[in-house]
């Protein structure tokens, strides 16, 4: 599980809490609307065996006032370098915010 609040639009997101369901992988924010998930802003990568619990996920653009947005898991597949083609999306979202 992961808690997010609500917070101001910023080009960061501070994680309030997280349980990963894997032990290697990258936790990243989403624009979410109408229900469907759309760009992703960033991911930042988490670890069990390097010590690796981010605070938060630095963005490469600004969340947006009034703009809903999800907080997703990605799989890590082993290069440590974050990679759409083999890094997976759990197939879940795993919380919601809006930027104020």
């Amino acid at each position: 599980s992961v808690v997010v609040n609500d917070q101001p639009a910023s080009n960061s997101i501070v994680l309030t809490s997280a349980t990963y369901p894997v032990s290697e992988g990258w936790i990243g924010v989403r624009e979410f609307n109408n229900e469907q998930l759309g760009f992703i802003l960033g991911v930042v990568r988490f670890s069990e065996s390097q010590g690796l619990v981010p605070e938060d996920i630095v963005l490469q653009r600004s969340t947006t006032p009034g703009r809903n947005y999800a907080i997703v898991v990605f799989t890590e597949d082993g290069d440590f370098d974050f990679n759409l083609a083999n890094d997976v999306q759990i197939d879940t979202i795993f919380d919601t915010f809006t930027a104020k």
